[in-house]
Order: C-alpha cells, then sequence, then structure tokens
C-alpha cells in the first residue's frame, strides 16, 4: 500500500479509534493499529503475529482489532463500496461492450464460501457443499474487480440463489435504486434497461449465458469477471480461513 493512502485512511480513522492513555498504560497510536488491523486483514496472519509484528501486547491486538475493523466498515465502507455513479457506469458498460459486444452491462455477481470454526450450536448448518463450515459472501464486481455491492452472514448451507433473494442488493434493483438507467434503444426500437452478468439467480437484471446459449466470446467474459470477483473476496477474507 503506498504511503499516502495509508496517511489518507488514518487520517480518516484516527478520530473514531484514538484512545487516551490511563495510569497504567500508554495508548497504542491510532496509526499503529490501524496498520496492525490491515496487515492482519491483508496477510491473515494470526493475533499473535501481529503482537509481535508491531510490539502491542496481545491482549491490547485483541481489544482494539474489531473496533478498527468496525471503524473500517462504518466510515470507509459507505465512502469506496457503493454503486458507481452515472458517468462512472457509463464507463464500465462501455468497458464490457468492448469485450462482449453486449451494450448496458453493469457488472457481474456472484458467490463464495467463507471458512470459519465449526461452531457449538447448529453446526450442520454451517456446512456447504463442499463439506467445511462457513458463511457465503455475495460480490457484485465491476469490470477492473472493484466490489460494487457486498452480502455477508447467512450460513454456509443456504444456496446462493436464497442468498440473492434475500440481499439487499436484490431489493436495491426492486424498488428501482440501482440498475434502472440507463435504458438505452437497440434493435427495431428495443428498450434495454441495465442488467449484470451472472450464473444462477434467476432475476429480470442478470443475464445468465449458460442458460442463454450465447457464443463462446461472452462465456468466456463472464467467467473471468466471475473468477475475478472469487479471486478479490478471497484475497479481503483470508484472515478468516
Amino acid at each position: 500500500m503506498p504511503k499516502r493512502v495509508f496517511k489518507h485512511i488514518v487520517q480518516i480513522l484516527a478520530p473514531m479509534v484514538t484512545k487516551a492513555d490511563t495510569q497504567f498504560r500508554r495508548a497504542v497510536p491510532p496509526d499503529v493499529s490501524i496498520a496492525a488491523v490491515l496487515f492482519r486483514l491483508a496477510t491473515g496472519g494470526t493475533y499473535f503475529h501481529v503482537s509481535e509484528r508491531f510490539g502491542v501486547g496481545l491482549a491490547t491486538v485483541q481489544e482494539f482489532m474489531p473496533e478498527v475493523v468496525f471503524a473500517i466498515i462504518r466510515y470507509l465502507g459507505p465512502m469506496y463500496l457503493k454503486w458507481p455513479t452515472a458517468s462512472e457506469m457509463r464507463r464500465v458498460s462501455r468497458k464490457l461492450k468492448r469485450k462482449s459486444g453486449l451494450p448496458n452491462i453493469q457488472g457481474a455477481i456472484d458467490g463464495t464460501f467463507i471458512r470459519v470454526r465449526v461452531p457449538q450450536r447448529e453446526a450442520d448448518c454451517y456446512f456447504n457443499r463442499k463439506w467445511f463450515a462457513s458463511l457465503v459472501l455475495q460480490g457484485v464486481a465491476d469490470t477492473d474487480g472493484c466490489f460494487l455491492d457486498i452480502s455477508c452472514g447467512l450460513r454456509g448451507s443456504v444456496y446462493h440463489r436464497r442468498v440473492l433473494r434475500r440481499s439487499r442488493f436484490l431489493e436495491k434493483v426492486e424498488n428501482g435504486s440501482i440498475l434502472s438507467e440507463p435504458v438505452i434503444t437497440i434493435n427495431d426500437g428495443f428498450q434495454l434497461s441495465p442488467y449484470i452478468l451472472g450464473d444462477s439467480g434467476k432475476i429480470d437484471n442478470l443475464l445468465s449465458p449458460h442458460i442463454l446459449g450465447v457464443d463462446a466470446r461472452l462465456e468466456l467474459l463472464v467467467r473471468e469477471v466471475l473468477l475475478s470477483v472469487k479471486h478479490y473476496v478471497n484475497i479481503i477474507w483470508r484472515m478468516n480461513q
């Protein structure tokens, strides 16, 4: 990560994660706690590894880790994990059209499993079709592999189609707040609404080449973008595996 990017993150998060010194110990500086959390998120290192790497007590690491993660989700999430503006989405659509020949595509959707420890209660509900305990993460990404929307938390036994049906993403689609514009005119005056690529789901704004039987170029494009979603999901959530 470039130093300027890290400084920018610290500038945003510091007011939320800065602690006051006590008579028993000095508080961990915000740049140290934020760096430690980013390190763990990027590498999947254990609390013990983070403690040794940053020279901070193990109990202290366990204390500030969830606080900093919560601050990242609450304050950085809405800034960077958001649906693109109309002009940004036109750029995405143009890029996908150059690759596939299809107009008005706005991204791709897929799901993956996030490995978790086997819970003591209702353990069987967490086992997925690959026979390990997990949560399901659904991601929507653009052509550059940047997340536009994520939904996570349902247990691993839940089918991806049901995850989609219960997600806020689908709620936004159905109430028209996303995937509603631009509507473009194509052959013989047909009005084409924006849509996303995916391999299952059965929603109006989803195009699946496996279902439609289109040419191999589009099939390869869909697989490329869906693999991109899985790739970024696995990097970001490696700490949970």
